[in-house]
């Protein structure tokens, strides 16, 4: 996606304050995913090594890496990324991580 600031700058004159909003449908990712939670037995050492039910979720880890750029004329003024982890179930969205990029 590109954004002309030429123009933006006809509307109004903050072009820092620009936000965008992309939206991702995780319907078909899910859709097929394992239960959200399932129990398994497990031995515990804490109750002399007796089996006990332990409840454990599933959950996926969504990685989108978006790379911005800052134009003037087809040159690259200023290039940054931005990461975003999405955690989720077969259920939705559990949270959003912003986790630094290396």
């Amino acid at each position: 996606m590109e954004l002309d600031s030429n123009i933006i700058m006809k509307i109004h004159n903050r072009t820092r304050n620009v936000h965008d909003i992309i939206r991702f449908n995780i319907r078909n990712l899910v859709e097929y995913a394992d239960d959200p939670s399932k129990t398994y037995p497990v031995l515990s050492e804490e109750r002399d090594n007796k089996l006990i039910k332990v409840r454990h979720y599933k959950v996926y880890h969504f990685n989108l890496i978006f790379r911005v750029s800052k134009l003037k004329s087809k040159n690259v003024l200023d290039t940054y990324y931005k990461k975003v982890r999405i955690i989720l179930t077969q259920k939705g969205i559990k949270r959003i991580e912003y986790p630094e990029i290396e």
